[in-house]
């Protein structure tokens, strides 16, 4: 008798009774949708605690009440050096609809990931990533795990995942098309460009003083930056994708010791700048002793109990207590302890979210995983005010300095009877070191105030009115202004990014469906501010079919629509948008007139440059005509305006039709 099968089958069994049976959570596609988030009881999850199932073990006994969902909240975590099994149950109701679908997941820490995607035969292909492996394993060189798809139909697909890893782990991931996808990439890593190179810039600034004061509290400074640069690149995968892909051991090395080098150089940095160790001696030594548990902490999580070296959980105890230090050395509002206590509290509040965050306490979210990028955005920006506030005490020193060289003077003149000519060479000396540093300290505040104009001239405009206001509704204008301009930001991307695909879009001519296409717009601007406050009237006079380029029309009269709305008339009663289409000697004619503001003469020839704006001042990017000249231009069409400042405009765009 073969008993090692029969234990084998006993324990599948087991297993089938052991847990209870739960009708699995489809996820299903829909074309509207281009993004679905899954996490909790979309995800089957099965623990396989001795690690002897096989990918056949797991296809054969998928019904018997083997898998279970996962908790929603709090998040589930997957414990370390156990072995897992996840199951994704998708459909496509709407076949044969087909976007290209990709599935992407989220915490790119796992150790190893095994997953077997079906083709359309239902033979599964094994592609097997994660952190202990090369990066150009993966399959998209992204810094999370990304795989492409296969073809969803209507009955249901399953995908299955296989997970290992050394540290507690989350299986959160998206199901989100490839356009989707790309833009949501490009925007992260853009915001993350912008945040090392502000730490970069901190970093450089901090060592021009260095070189001008010798002053070691900003090497100190220096080397914490950097070390917050180098937890991050290992905290947000940068790292690995641009700076250690061939070494994969680094990873989670990286990502202690980084963590640990910069509360290290933090405390170092806490200690000089307050100058603890000669005002506050029992506060330095408590510094101290936090460095040396911090350290042993490392060292035993590393090379003992590894499963607990991620747990960032302890230098929560540590920023409390260099806040601490900050509390006891504060001696006014205008000392520099004061900016530096609000630079800690923004830290403390940034990483406590973060840490509460890996903890399962708080949601995933963008704001929590990058809660620490904000924390030490804004420490930079605070303790850039306690630099400002230490050249005010510089200055204060000078002054000081000068009265005590006058007052010396005074009394070198009562006293030149017998001293005269000694006292006379000690006060030229003593007065010409004076005088040498006090040119110093000009030379340095003047640089200094210039410097520090120029990098945080953005970054503190906005901020430093905040700081300074206590009215909440002001302080909420302020952050609606600052949100403001990043949606105006978001904008112009967004229409550089239409500019682009126009652009680079290879015509592909099709029978079009006009009354469709330009509902679609219409509807996409229900949203619009100035939607309900125009009349839109749709007419078409087609006789035959429209064969064009799909994507290239609908931009046209997106284009077209939209400026019409933008440049309504508000102090006109009726104010509308007609919208004609017909055929016209083997053309499509699409004429869009308004009775909105209007184009003056001289603007005229210059409405469809490239970032130009009749008035300076409006919200637009001065894209939208430029991408219709474009599209029209793509499908060798031509466009002609009509207008006349006060009255309205017509557009009148002329479009070859090879049915006509």
């Amino acid at each position: 008798m073969n008993f090692p099968k029969i234990k084998y089958f006993l324990i599948i069994v087991l297993l089938g009774i052991t847990y209870t049976s739960h009708s699995s959570i489809v996820i299903d596609l829909k074309p509207q949708i281009y993004e679905y988030e899954f996490s909790g009881r979309q995800v089957q999850f099965l623990e396989d605690s001795l690690n002897k199932f096989t990918f056949k073990d797991i296809v054969k006994g998928q019904n018997s009440g083997m898998f279970n969902p996962m908790r929603q909240y709090p998040i589930q975590f997957l414990q370390p050096n156990k072995t897992y099994w996840l199951r994704l149950d998708i459909r496509n109701p709407d076949e044969p609809y087909i976007k290209d679908w990709l599935l992407e997941f989220l915490d790119y820490r796992i150790s190893h990931m095994e997953i077997y995607l079906p083709d359309e035969k239902g033979i599964y292909t094994k592609k097997t990533v994660g952190f202990d492996y090369l990066f150009d394993n993966k399959e998209f060189k992204h810094k999370n795990f990304v795989f492409q798809l296969p073809h969803i139909k209507k009955r249901t697909t399953q995908i299955y995942i296989r997970l290992i890893s050394k540290i507690p782990v989350t299986p959160r991931g998206k199901i989100i098309t490839v356009q989707k996808f790309t833009q949501y990439a490009l925007s992260e890593y853009f915001l993350l460009s912008l945040y090392y190179g502000i730490c970069m810039a901190m970093v450089l600034y901090n060592l021009f003083l260095f070189i001008t004061i010798r002053d070691v509290t900003y090497i100190y400074y220096i080397l914490y930056v950097s070390g917050a640069v180098l937890f991050s690149f290992a905290r947000d995968g940068l790292g690995f994708q641009f700076i250690w892909p061939d070494q994969p051991y680094l990873n989670n090395f990286m990502f202690n010791f980084s963590n640990l080098f910069m509360i290290f150089w933090e405390i170092m940095y806490a200690r000089s700048f307050l100058n603890t160790r000669k005002d506050r001696p029992n506060v330095d030594k408590a510094l101290k002793w936090v460095l040396l548990i911090r350290v042993a902490i490392y060292l035993v999580t590393t090379f003992i109990i590894p499963e607990y070296s991620n747990q960032v959980v302890y230098d929560i105890i540590t920023l409390l207590i260099i806040f601490y230090a900050g509390i006891k050395s504060y001696k006014n509002i205008n000392s520099p302890a004061f900016y530096y206590l609000i630079a800690f509290v923004w830290m403390l509040v940034g990483y406590s979210i973060f840490v509460f965050t890996n903890m399962g306490i708080i949601e995933h979210s963008v704001f929590s995983i990058y809660s620490i990028n904000f924390g030490l955005v804004g420490e930079m920006l605070f303790l850039s005010f306690a630099l400002a506030a230490r050249i005010k005490i510089l200055q204060r020193d000078k002054i000081k300095a000068q009265n005590e060289t006058i007052k010396q003077l005074t009394v070198n003149e009562e006293l030149k009877d017998s001293l005269n000519k000694e006292l006379e060479l000690k006060v030229k000396a003593r007065t010409w070191e004076l005088e040498s540093k006090n040119k110093e300290l000009d030379a340095f505040v003047y640089k200094a105030s210039h410097d520090l104009k120029g990098p945080l001239n953005s970054v503190t405009g906005l901020a430093t009115i905040g700081m300074m206001e206590t009215d909440i509704v002001k302080m909420k204008e302020y952050f609606r202004l600052t949100r403001d301009t990043t949606k105006r930001l978001q904008s112009t991307i967004a229409d550089l990014l239409s500019l682009t695909k126009v652009k680079e879009s290879t015509v592909n001519k099709q029978t079009l469906n006009i009354s469709e296409i330009i509902d679609d717009v219409v509807e996409n601007f229900a949203h619009d501010e100035n939607y309900n406050q125009v009349s839109i009237n749709k007419k078409i006079e087609l006789e035959k079919e429209v064969v064009s380029d799909e994507i290239l029309i609908k931009s046209i009269i997106q284009n077209l629509v939209e400026n019409g709305l933008k440049y309504r008339d508000p102090y006109k009663e009726n104010q509308k948008l007609d919208i004609l289409l017909k055929n016209s000697n083997g053309h499509v004619i699409v004429k869009v007139s308004d009775n909105g503001i209007g184009v003056a003469e001289d603007s005229k020839k210059k409405i469809f440059d490239m970032f130009y704006k009749i008035n300076p001042k409006s919200v637009g990017t001065g894209l939208g005509l430029h991408i219709l000249k474009t599209a029209v231009d793509k499908l060798g069409g031509s466009i002609e305006l009509e207008s006349e400042k006060g009255k309205g405009s017509i557009f009148t765009v002329k479009l070859p039709n090879e049915m006509c």
